[in-house]
């Protein structure tokens, strides 16, 4: 009986009707853009298409050593600030100089191969669009 119960309970709850209105993996209750398909282009998982705002955030996301992830938002936000200003050479050079201080945390074992993978990647999605 107890079992039945638990069973009923969870087919009526809220996690069992959760919705992903526009397909991206993103349930709409957490969904910042929920009739956008950003499938493939949301590495921040927010449910909308990264972009360079959103790089400063998914630096936060990754759990850096704090001084690491300080040298590496500024990066992000000279990146964000020059293509805001209409300087793409500018925000591309930002973000690469940002892949390269990585790489160096890595070798110095500051941040970890995954998050220096998480960080190639994010920069990766961002140039190719």
């Amino acid at each position: 009986m107890r079992f039945a119960v638990l069973v009923l309970g969870f087919a009526f709850s809220g996690a069992a009707w959760a919705t992903d209105s526009d397909g991206d993996g993103v349930e709409d209750d957490v969904d910042a853009c929920p009739m956008d398909d950003a499938s493939g282009h949301d590495l921040y998982v927010d449910g909308c298409v990264d972009t360079l705002d959103d790089y400063e955030p998914y630096l936060e996301s990754l759990g850096l050593d704090p001084d690491a992830e300080d040298v590496l938002v500024i990066f992000a936000r000279a990146a964000a600030r020059s293509m805001a200003d209409g300087h793409a050479f500018a925000s591309m050079v930002n973000l690469h100089a940002s892949q390269d201080v990585a790489r160096a945390l890595a070798d110095d074992r500051t941040i970890t191969p995954r998050q220096l993978r998480a960080i190639n990647d994010f920069v990766r999605a961002l140039v190719a669009m």
